[in-house]
């Protein structure tokens, strides 16, 4: 089982008259997995800066993104083959792996390019690209032996619809990502409803397929 905590916050700073504009952000990650004998917390902190045009009805921005990746295990929750003894499973008998600590730490370095576009009067559509890992950092518990974090890429389109003069909106998505051998395709169809009197804040919801 896998456990995620996931925050993350992030703002415009500044915008010039010209069409300039700004923006930072901060991302905590902390994960739990193999029955909690992997723990891995990551930190990050990303900024950006982008230009409108066209009557500020686009907007391309640039951003990069670097993280701090600490990771830990707990080698006695882990069973090894060295450690069954023909019949049973001994922990009392060596696991057999030249272990050179329990913490391993990297610092990662990510980029990505945005361009958003209004739909005329009835929405905006999104497109971007990023790519993270861009160092290839390299850890490893064991001795002798390093696991390295291949870069990974991704590519993703979605629109925001209205729907007519009421508060509710469509938005269509499509994400893909590839990592070494890996690779993640979701689709998605998010329904939103705009609340209260400003309508700056919009609860969504809907079904996604992930492949």
């Amino acid at each position: 089982p896998y456990s995620t905590t996931n925050i993350a916050y992030d703002r415009n700073l500044f915008q010039s008259e010209s069409g300039w504009r700004i923006g930072l952000g901060a991302q905590l990650l902390y994960d739990k997995a193999g029955d909690g004998a992997l723990t891995t917390f990551r930190p990050a902190i990303s900024a950006a800066i982008g230009k409108f045009f066209n009557e500020n009805k686009q907007v391309i921005q640039f951003g990069v993104n670097g993280a701090y990746a600490r990771k830990q295990i707990d080698f006695t929750k882990l069973t090894f083959d060295a450690q069954f003894d023909g019949v049973n499973y001994n922990p009392n008998l060596s696991n057999g792996e030249q272990i050179a600590g329990d913490k391993a730490s990297y610092f990662d370095l990510g980029l990505g390019v945005n361009f958003n576009s209004k739909l005329k009067t009835f929405g905006t559509i999104d497109v971007g690209f990023s790519s993270f890992n861009l160092t290839s950092p390299k850890y490893s518990f064991l001795s002798g032996s390093e696991a390295s974090v291949e870069p990974r890429m991704m590519a993703y389109t979605k629109a925001n619809i209205n729907l007519g003069k009421s508060n509710w909106t469509f938005n269509p998505g499509v994400y893909y990502q590839n990592q070494n051998k890996a690779q993640e395709t979701l689709i998605q169809s998010i329904f939103g409803v705009k609340l209260g009197e400003t309508k700056t804040t919009e609860l969504q919801f809907g079904p996604g397929y992930r492949i």
